[in-house]
């Protein structure tokens, strides 16, 4: 799901609405999961859309504690750059984002 994510071939509505025919057009593949009328990116289904708030503190919470940097009020570039990046000690935060990934999955699977 993580590789997904980061490739792009993943099921958020930035994706699937390429694959309609016709193709969705970009300002209409919005979030239904929180109806803010925010695109659901690869960016705001990881960082900003509040349906997954929860998940998403406990996810910035162990990983403030692991890496000891504080995620929580770092900028969203910062954040971005910080989940996706290549670690110096593989699977601390590819793990955790992993386990958000799998949570925020799931719930959206309950509808």
């Amino acid at each position: 799901m993580l590789t997904k994510l980061r490739v792009g071939t993943n099921n958020l509505r930035i994706e699937t609405g390429r694959w309609k025919r016709p193709v969705e057009k970009p300002e209409k593949r919005v979030c239904l999961q929180c109806n803010c009328g925010a695109a659901e990116n690869e960016k705001h289904f990881i960082l900003h859309c509040p349906r997954y708030q929860q998940l998403r503190a406990e996810m910035l919470n162990s990983l403030d504690a692991v890496n000891h940097e504080n995620l929580i009020t770092s900028s969203d570039e910062e954040r971005w750059q910080n989940l996706m990046r290549n670690e110096k000690k593989p699977g601390q935060v590819s793990d955790l984002l992993k386990k958000y990934v799998r949570k925020a999955v799931a719930l959206r699977r309950e509808e």
